[in-house]
């Protein structure tokens, strides 16, 4: 059995004069320094042979599930409770909340790296590394496959009519019709990342050449489309390599390898302020609504941030490693969010308290899915899908945008 080492929190306050409570993580393994965001080609995972706890502080495991390869993917969640999710093995599994099959799981020829998103309708879109976005019927059967030029990394997003826009290696992004028709696609070169759709649906997306290695030589613009043909309304001049995320006012916020987080005017992409971290930033920012919006996100130089939608910081938290995933939000309130660290954490969105932690033996890049019930659903890179539900718990009554899916 591995001997554990101490890990304190460290949560700072916007005054800077308050010490949060002080939890003890597991590092299981020295960690190497490389990973992805929400989805990061490539990347390696040392897998140990100790044995998973069913309860740490604040966390409990409900059930895991094994896949036969590392999972980067992150879950969805259907109407009926399904969950959805991929591996790196090629297959998209679905599964009960009890961790049952509710079909063979469905046969891509590739790794999925994508995250499923299940439309009004109930068909899965899901991107492989076979080059191909697959439309998938709730039964598993497959509907169409769509095929590109290079690998779908990116997770699909759905407009308000049903158009399914999604980007490919290849450079483009694309915006397909519910019955396979391209709509049109728009060369943006590089890394396309996973769109996400304004309430007058304009499209964001980022897309230019990574490198997960070396972030901060990583080049390209973020990019405001036009819905009806693809034409360019406006880009930054910074890159931006990870989904951005939209305010509850519509302002667009985008983390960048530069090391900032940006908050930007939705009708040009002006600058209305921005944060530098420690390090370059490929989670993807997210947002919980309330009176006054909070902007969550996680930076390389291993804190998490918490934002008022003025650019004023409200908290931060030092994990043990860097931060590639992006914050998952409970009902009550609660953020749960991956680290390289190999734990899922989570933290109390008003003032960063830490709630709790739960290791596994793999990177976790996989952004928490949390279902009505408060179960927190994820992959981990030691190729397992965990469940697992917070021991305990207080209400905040604030709601967590959910930019997998339709605005």
């Amino acid at each position: 059995m591995l001997n554990s080492t101490s890990k304190p929190y460290q949560v700072k306050t916007k005054k800077y004069v308050s010490l949060y409570l002080f939890l003890v993580c597991l590092i299981l393994l020295t960690l190497p320094a490389c990973g992805g965001g929400g989805g990061d080609a490539g990347v390696e995972s040392e897998i140990g042979t100790h044995e998973i706890p069913m309860e740490t502080i604040g966390l409990k495991k409900e059930w895991s599930f094994s896949t036969g390869n590392k999972i980067y993917s992150s879950p969805a969640i259907a109407q009926d409770g399904t969950i959805y999710i991929g591996s790196n093995d090629g297959y998209l599994y679905a599964l009960d909340p009890n961790r049952t099959l509710i079909w063979p799981p469905f046969q891509t020829g590739g790794g999925i790296f994508s995250s499923p998103t299940i439309g009004d309708d109930g068909i899965i879109y899901v991107g492989s590394n076979d080059k191909n976005l697959y439309a998938i019927y709730p039964d598993g059967t497959q509907k169409w496959f769509y095929p590109t030029k290079d690998k779908v990394l990116s997770t699909p997003a759905l407009d308000h009519n049903g158009i399914i826009y999604v980007g490919s290696n290849d450079g483009n992004l694309y915006a397909i019709t519910s019955e396979k028709e391209e709509k049109w696609s728009v060369a943006l070169g590089g890394w396309v990342s996973s769109p996400i759709i304004g309430e007058d649906n304009t499209i964001y997306v980022g897309a230019g050449k990574v490198n997960l290695n070396y972030p901060g030589q990583s080049t390209g613009r973020l990019y405001a489309l036009e819905p009806d043909n693809g034409v360019i309304k406006w880009k930054t001049e910074f890159n931006v390599s990870s989904r951005p995320a939209i305010g509850s006012d519509g302002t667009i916020y985008a983390g960048s390898t530069n090391n900032n987080l940006y908050a930007l005017d939705p009708d040009d992409g002006t600058e209305i302020w921005k944060y530098t971290t420690g390090g370059p930033i490929l989670s993807c920012p997210k947002v919980l609504e309330g009176e006054t919006d909070i902007i969550i996100i996680g930076s390389d130089d291993k804190n998490l941030y918490a934002f008022n939608s003025d650019g004023g910081i409200i908290w931060s938290a030092q994990l043990g490693e860097k931060i590639r995933s992006s914050a998952g939000i409970g009902p009550d309130g609660t953020i749960y969010i991956g680290c390289h660290d190999k734990c899922l954490h989570a933290f109390d969105a008003e003032d960063g308290a830490p709630i709790g932690y739960f290791p596994t033996r793999g990177y976790i890049t996989s952004i928490p899915a949390v279902s009505e019930d408060g179960t927190i659903y994820f992959g981990s890179q030691d190729s397992k899908i965990y469940a697992l539900t917070r021991i305990t718990g207080e209400n905040k009554n604030r709601k967590g945008r959910d930019n997998n899916v339709r605005i």
